[in-house]
């Protein structure tokens, strides 16, 4: 849901007062360079204390690290794994990590090395039923995550790494939903549901991918920074939407500020 790299602005949370929602803003479209508004945000209760949205993650040390530059931002390298995590957390909690991290072998084991091509290990955890439970409609997230192995052409971006393995759907420029989830609505601000706030419980990766969506909401609009674009291209339309990211952050520390009055 929510990740925004204009000019490849880090999107670990901020230090606190500033609303850790707008990091998760920032990392929830999971595309870098996007605004951070939402394209289709559902309405808000006035004392809303929490967001529903898609992190982006990488592999630092052997451990999931939320990411501090965006897909689109990064060239997809081979040999690495990316994970992309559904939950809704409260608006002063850290992003949360899938709750499984296989290896490089175990995503790309299988997947011979090709000319001019590089492998990326790619998990997708929908989260949990209670990150979903304050969204009607929305859809059942599966039992369990869901690991691939992207194989893209040397110089892509990361982005082009995840559509290879998972269907994304896009919304004016942010990441709404990953393989279906959630449907309809996109990166809304809900009440902190109790269950939703509780520790995750590891859960092992099943191999596979993409399953077919079905009611996957609004049509998909295609990432402007997917595929082979290169780190200067992505670099490029960083900086061109560097001043939209500031006009949107504004825009939401206005909204949290005046919830509070």
């Amino acid at each position: 849901m929510h990740d925004d790299r204009g000019a490849l602005l880090p999107t670990a949370p901020p230090a606190r007062p500033l609303p850790t929602s707008l990091a998760a803003l920032a990392a929830a479209t999971a595309l870098a360079v996007l605004p951070l508004a939402p394209a289709t945000a559902t309405t808000a209760p006035a004392d809303a204390g929490a967001t529903t949205y898609w992190g982006s993650f990488l592999v630092e040390d052997g451990a999931w690290a939320f990411a501090p530059v965006g897909p689109s931002g990064r060239p997809a390298v081979d040999g690495t794994v990316e994970g992309l995590r559904l939950a809704t957390v409260a608006d002063d909690a850290e992003p949360r990590p899938p709750r499984d991290l296989p290896s490089f072998d175990a995503l790309c084991g299988d997947v011979a090395p090709a000319a001019d091509q590089v492998r990326v290990g790619v998990v997708v955890d929908a989260g949990r039923p209670a990150d979903l439970v304050a969204l009607p409609g929305a859809g059942t997230p599966p039992d369990a995550p869901r690991g691939a192995c992207a194989q893209v052409p040397e110089g892509s971006v990361v982005t082009a790494a995840l559509e290879d393995v998972a269907d994304l759907r896009v919304e004016g420029g942010v990441l709404c939903a990953v393989d279906g989830l959630p449907r309809e609505v996109c990166q809304p601000a809900v009440d902190l549901p109790d269950a939703a706030a509780a520790p995750d419980e590891p859960v092992a990766v099943v191999l596979g991918r993409a399953p077919a969506v079905a009611d996957a909401g609004p049509a998909d609009e295609p990432s402007p920074l997917a595929g082979p674009l290169g780190l200067a291209g992505a670099l490029a339309a960083a900086l061109a939407l560097s001043a939209g990211v500031a006009v949107a952050a504004r825009s939401l520390l206005r909204r949290r500020a005046a919830a509070r009055r």
